[in-house]
């Protein structure tokens, strides 16, 4: 299921008809995904399970952009959730994550079509124009190997300046050290 409906994306294109828009819905969507760092932006639960290796105050997830923390615990042990920091990539403890001690992390990662913010839809939007107007080559590499054949893109690529400034706060990279 898309964060956006086709119906919307044909409005906002002024797109004659709905032929070829899913596709080209889902590939806005998931090369935004990719400049964001995560493999979807579609709601999903996880459990991570991590273990620092010193004492810090600060830790890096795997899985994101987060949207819910619903628990977090050290050794077995309950953090409080409401005394943990959050972004969409970082957790913060003001009392600190021990090293060595492993830390399980459960929560909700991405968005449903109703909670999606309003600056990543247009994003989606305006790299779906993006790719209709240049087509999916731009930044796109395709390698062959006897009958098995790939393609890919760097996402930075594909998706337009104006769309990653909207989004430049959900970004994996962008909130490293912060």
């Amino acid at each position: 299921m898309s964060l956006l409906s086709v119906a919307d994306l044909q409005r906002w294109l002024e797109a004659e008809g709905p032929e070829g828009l899913q596709s080209l819905l889902d590939y806005a969507e998931s090369m935004v995904a990719a400049y964001l760092g995560g493999e979807s932006l579609e709601e999903a639960d996880f459990t991570e399970t991590k273990t620092p290796v010193y004492d810090t105050k600060v830790i890096e997830l795997a899985n994101g952009p987060l949207t819910t923390l619903t628990s977090i615990t050290a050794n077995g042990v309950a953090i409080g959730t409401a005394d943990v920091s959050r972004s969409y990539w970082l957790l913060g403890y003001k009392n600190g994550f021990a090293g060595g001690v492993p830390l399980t992390i459960v929560g909700k990662k991405g968005w449903t079509r109703a909670s999606t913010p309003y600056n990543l839809k247009q994003a989606i939007y305006m790299t779906a124009a993006a790719i209709k107007e240049r087509g999916v080559d731009r930044g796109a590499t395709s390698t062959r190997l006897g009958d098995f054949a790939e393609t890919y893109a760097e996402a930075e690529l594909c998706v337009p300046d104006s769309a990653a400034r909207l989004v430049r706060s959900y970004r994996k990279v962008d909130n490293i050290g912060a």
